[in-house]
């Protein structure tokens, strides 16, 4: 990645948003600006989204799609969005189904934004100091 900058990549202080699809091809990404992230790492597709908010060098994406993160720096989850070509909207319980081919199960019953956020803060509650 080209040198990160200021003001458009990473706060003052290190921080940013990281925005990585889920799938199995995903891609990630960072900057300040919450909608442009989510719209470059969708590149005008139809996707689901994971948000996190953090210290760009404590946060990773491993070549699976899931973050890892410093113990003592763990990143605030912010969302799980859907993502198209023009719109960026909060996944709600149930649209997975509407929008792709997943299979009913509890997985993808919990695949929505509520459900994500809830996963994502026991997970990072498990990784105390």
């Amino acid at each position: 990645m080209a040198k990160l900058k200021v003001g458009v990549d990473i706060t003052s202080d290190g921080y940013t948003f990281l925005a990585v699809t889920l799938g199995s091809y995903g891609s990630w990404q960072i900057g300040l600006d919450l909608q442009n992230v989510i719209q470059i790492v969708n590149a005008k597709r139809l996707n689901i989204v994971q948000v996190f908010y953090g210290k760009h060098e404590a946060m990773n994406v491993n070549q699976f799609g899931s973050i890892l993160f410093d113990k003592g720096e763990k990143p605030i989850p912010i969302g799980l969005f859907l993502a198209n070509k023009n719109t960026v909207k909060f996944l709600k319980p149930g649209e997975v189904y509407k929008y792709f081919d997943a299979p009913k199960d509890s997985y993808h019953d919990e695949l929505h934004h509520e459900g994500w956020l809830n996963e994502k803060v026991k997970m990072f509650e498990k990784h105390k100091e």
